[in-house]
């Protein structure tokens, strides 16, 4: 059964004109609240582009904290635009989901005529995983046998002898949608070998477009797909 060591969620709002009160936001005053709230260490306004090139102001927080349920969570990063709440935590996504409340609540003791009028939510999910699958299981046995032994044969030096292992192994997913008022920014599908970890402890960084939950999910029928099990074997 996967062993989730190490989570982040990503969430990312989108919505409505006018449902951010944007230029309360933005007064001097109310940038210092936003900061003490999460204890933001630092918070700074950016110029950047959307994806269609369009120049936007936003509020960029970074290292910061969320108390939720009796438990201090890291707020990694905090963005807020004309008609955007980003969201990186360490954490799971009903912890996500709590925070993105706080902060619309943040907004309403603004401007308490504020309608939140969401358009979209997304998640990713980012985690270090312990599962019961070998590296080399990634890789159909005509690829091992390239490496092993085509490739190593020819990149041996003479006095060392080449190791060939996976390091990278990622997938883009991209959208297509009919709606007219917002985009969905492509995201990366990733199951690889943790940097830094050794082979025999069969650690992965993973990522995936989708919440915490569904992540684990996935990366249980990973393991039952890779070792011929059915799901609900796998997860006993």
């Amino acid at each position: 059964m996967a062993e989730i060591l190490q989570v982040v969620t990503i969430l990312r709002c989108l919505y409505a004109p006018n449902s951010v009160p944007w230029a309360q936001t933005l007064l001097g005053s109310n940038l210092q609240k936003l900061q003490a709230r999460y204890k933001i260490s630092a918070l700074s306004q950016v110029q950047t582009q959307d994806q269609v090139g369009t120049q936007i102001l936003q509020i960029v927080g970074m290292n910061g904290e969320f108390s939720f349920n009796g438990a201090l969570f890291p707020i990694q990063q905090l963005i807020i635009a004309e008609n955007l709440v980003h969201l990186q935590v360490g954490a799971e996504a009903t912890t996500a989901d709590a925070l993105l409340a706080d902060v619309q609540r943040f907004f309403f003791e603004l401007e308490t005529k504020t309608a939140m009028r969401e358009y979209t939510r997304t998640y990713q999910t980012s985690a270090v995983a312990k599962l019961n699958v070998p590296f080399d299981a990634m890789l159909s046995e005509n690829m091992l046998r390239f490496l092993h032994g085509n490739v190593a044969d020819k990149i041996k030096q003479a006095d060392a002898e080449p190791t060939i292992q996976l390091t990278h192994l990622s997938w883009q997913v991209k959208y297509r949608s009919e709606a007219t008022d917002y985009l969905y920014i492509p995201k990366m599908l990733t199951i690889e070998p943790r940097q830094g970890s050794k082979i025999s402890d069969n650690l992965y960084f993973t990522q995936s477009p989708t919440n915490s939950e569904t992540h684990k999910r996935l990366l249980e029928e990973f393991e039952a797909a890779l070792s011929g099990q059915t799901i609900e074997t796998a997860v006993k």
